[in-house]
């Protein structure tokens, strides 16, 4: 019992160190002060299908602080009513540029082809690639090129803030901030890896002349995950790429209950990692949920039994592994109720590594919005 309660204490020591260095870290890189003048700056909004959410994305965006942007919005073969609503609101504002998006080359996936063919109508000196179900706050273009120039970043991505009308979903999604509990990304801004580089691909804001020397999308084109390819493909070219918080400046909803995240989140699971390091790392996620619900047993026991050291090493170890999600997921700006929930979105994620194994090794389609990807 005792060489467990070293293992559970040793990943709880290691979890806690981790998210308290990168919530620091990482709540420092801010636009200080926040420009709002500057070279021309090009939103890119690929949309398919976003009849409920594009109006709100370009309102967001017509409403910017920072004076000096154009807004490319491209219809990636919608059957809705996306389209009409886009060229509605280029009536009002002669910044707003409707694209007919291509019927689907053939290699690439639905969305590194919208990028590209947005890259190549873009003007700006800087790209602001961002999702159609996004709001931002009237400084968000602002603060990205602040940060950008104040870091001689080339590339910038973060955490938006996340929403989801129920409580399982929401749980499922802040699995997405466990990078910050397990990534050193402290060091990551120091190192600039690949391997460790971060991105969402609900805020990507570049230089121009980068995707350009990079090849734009086109040595990603088959990607699954367009947002961590872009930036590994960024970083590994030697281009400075940083990865923040964006909280205050962008809101999200990207899934509507538990079934789409899990799906969704599954499907960037299997875009990102190769299948033997996608299994290593469902083994380790396994070990932690067993650490998280053993410290409740721990406590039971030390409870009934008396002092064991061993038990109490599990016990801590468990609890710094709570912690250290609760401030991850706060830092992320997760309520109180899903930030307390380490041990459910831990399951939640271990079930849908799970699945996205099994479909890989099955060969199973992995269909978005009605299209494979």
């Amino acid at each position: 019992m005792e060489i467990a309660g070293i293992v559970f204490l040793v990943i709880g020591v290691y979890f806690f160190i981790v998210s308290v260095t990168n919530s620091i870290s990482l709540r420092r890189i801010k636009g200080n002060p926040i420009l709002t003048e500057g070279p021309l700056i090009s939103v890119c909004i690929p949309a398919r299908n976003e009849e409920s959410n594009i109006a709100n994305c370009v309102n967001s965006m017509m409403a910017q602080s920072y004076s000096n942007i154009e807004i490319l919005v491209l219809d990636d073969n919608s059957t809705d009513a996306t389209a009409s609503i886009v060229l509605a609101l280029a009536e009002k504002d002669p910044r707003i540029h409707y694209i007919k998006g291509k019927k689907l080359a053939a290699g690439w996936k639905g969305k590194t082809y919208a990028m590209q063919q947005m890259l190549e109508q873009a003007h700006g000196d800087y790209i602001l690639f961002t999702d159609a179900d996004t709001i931002h706050g009237k400084d968000s273009v602002a603060n990205g090129y602040s940060i950008a120039v104040q870091n001689n970043a080339e590339f910038l991505s973060g955490y938006p803030h996340e929403k989801c009308p129920n409580y399982m979903g929401r749980t499922a999604i802040s699995s997405m901030v466990l990078p910050i509990a397990v990534m050193p990304l402290s060091i990551q801004k120091k190192l600039q890896l690949p391997i460790f580089a971060m991105c969402i691909g609900q805020f990507m804001f570049v230089k121009r002349t980068v995707m350009l020397e990079v090849g734009g999308m086109e040595p990603i084109k088959n990607g699954i995950t367009d947002d961590v390819n872009l930036v590994r493909l960024i970083v590994k070219n030697k281009h400075r790429a940083l990865f923040t918080s964006l909280k205050d400046h962008v809101t999200c909803l990207m899934y509507p209950d538990l079934s789409s995240a899990m799906k969704g989140i599954g499907r960037s699971i299997a875009g990102v990692l190769p299948t033997w390091m996608f299994s290593i790392l469902f083994i380790a996620l396994i070990l932690v949920v067993l650490a998280s619900l053993s410290g409740l047993a721990s406590l039971i026991l030390l409870i009934a039994l008396g002092y064991s050291k061993g038990l109490l090493m599990v016990l801590i170890g468990s609890f710094l592994v709570w912690i250290a999600w609760f401030i991850a997921a706060r830092f992320c700006g997760f309520n109180l109720a899903v930030s307390f929930s380490q041990p459910l979105a831990f399951i939640l994620v271990a079930i849908t590594y799970a699945y996205s194994v099994i479909s890989r090794l099955l060969k199973h389609k992995i269909l978005w919005k009605g299209r494979e990807v």
